[in-house]
């Protein structure tokens, strides 16, 4: 019995010990985190629609962008292997644009050549396809039926279930009167939502409506770096709750690309982002057709990373310190949570094998505070001591 309790002892010894050791490193791991990211030419072709990328090529040039995903100042670095150009065989620097993600999304023309792609008969087949769609330039195309309200598609109508979602969809116009007769078109059996970029509150949490789905901003700190403002937000009814439930995955975090629908603002005035495209529109298009979704204003950031270049192993090593995601700190907003690396003048695009980023949170006193601040209110709310 003795010789048994002994061999306890020791085994609880060890673990204490173990534990001792694995702690600290794994509690160091979480306060002062490692974000990383891979693409390579084995995996790009295996595109899952289910996972939201936090890197890649940009659609034009050679321009490859990352993400980052906490707020303060980090040191970031990116490895490129293949395809290096051979000139490059010393230190060297290259340019660095730090931006929104949205505002490095290409333009796409006007708001009349969204518009264009929303013709009735487009617009019904997007609806049908649960894909987004706009429709407030379309307000010949509301009839109204005794008390109901619907939108004529080109071969059905959709009912346009309350009042409220009718003034969302067409902000500047009024309710039309009763018609003694309308198209004869068969009725849909899917309903009018909330339109693109609207911000909404259930009393609980505040969303986003984005490609027709609800997405929650996971805090306050996410709200605010999004360029949002709290007196943007509209109370949703009980019908609007019933009516757009809310998936767990659907969450807006800081790594995330202003959602569809939003107003950008910058040096190059308004933009409509829309599936991953830039409309430029007017102030009066805005005040016309968007005025309950957010306008959120942002800029961007130029600098230069430091490289080496390894020819004979044909591997490159950018990095840029002291990255900081807040253009004005201690402010979060605007929040650059996206950097574009110029890789032009390094690789042969069609070329690269593999490219890999690490970005890791500097060790100083505004992260450690940061962090403590979190990390108190987290242990708070967790225990129930805080509600």
């Amino acid at each position: 019995m003795v010789q048994l309790l002994k061999i306890s002892n020791r085994y609880w010894i060890t673990g204490i010990v173990i534990l001792i050791v694995i702690f600290p490193y794994w509690f160091w791991g979480k306060f002062y985190p490692t974000q990383t990211g891979e693409w390579s030419k084995k995996t790009e072709s295996n595109f899952d629609e289910s996972i939201i990328p936090n890197s890649g090529w940009e659609t034009t040039g050679d321009r490859f962008w990352t993400s980052l995903d906490f707020p303060g100042k980090q040191a970031v670095c990116l490895n490129a292997s293949g395809g290096l150009i051979a000139t490059k065989d010393a230190n060297f620097t290259l340019p660095v644009r730090q931006a929104s993600r949205a505002e490095l999304y290409p333009e796409a023309g006007t708001l009349s050549d969204l518009f264009s792609k929303m013709a009735p008969a487009q617009v019904e087949e997007r609806i049908k396809q649960g894909k987004p769609y706009f429709i407030g330039h379309l307000a010949s195309n509301v009839s109204r039926e005794g008390k109901d309200l619907f939108f004529w598609g080109e071969n059905e109508k959709f009912l346009i279930p309350t009042k409220d979602i009718f003034s969302s969809n067409f902000p500047t116009k009024n309710i039309p009167e009763a018609t003694v007769s309308s198209p004869s078109l068969s009725y849909a059996n899917i309903l009018i939502g909330l339109p693109e970029g609207v911000l909404l509150s259930d009393g609980s949490g505040v969303f986003v409506m984005s490609q027709g789905k609800l997405f929650l901003i996971r805090s306050p700190e996410v709200f605010e770096a999004m360029g949002y403002k709290w007196e943007n937000i509209k109370q949703m009814d009980n019908y609007e709750k019933a009516f757009n439930s809310y998936l767990s995955g659907n969450l807006i975090d800081f790594n995330a690309a202003s959602p569809n629908g939003t107003i950008l603002k910058d040096n190059r005035g308004l933009l409509l982002v829309w599936e991953e495209k830039l409309y430029r529109l007017t102030a009066e298009e805005q005040a016309e057709y968007f005025p309950e979704q957010p306008v959120v204003e942002t800029a961007q950031k130029n600098m230069r990373a430091d490289c080496s270049v390894n020819s004979e192993s044909h591997k490159a090593v950018c990095c840029v310190s002291d990255v900081d995601t807040r253009l004005n700190p201690p402010g979060y907003n605007p929040f650059l949570n996206t950097m574009e690396w110029d890789l032009s003048q390094l690789v042969r695009k069609d070329e690269v094998e593999k490219i890999s980023w690490q970005s890791s949170i500097n060790i100083n006193q505004e992260n450690t505070l940061r962090r403590l601040g979190s990390l108190k209110n987290y242990v708070l709310y967790g225990l129930g001591i805080l509600k």
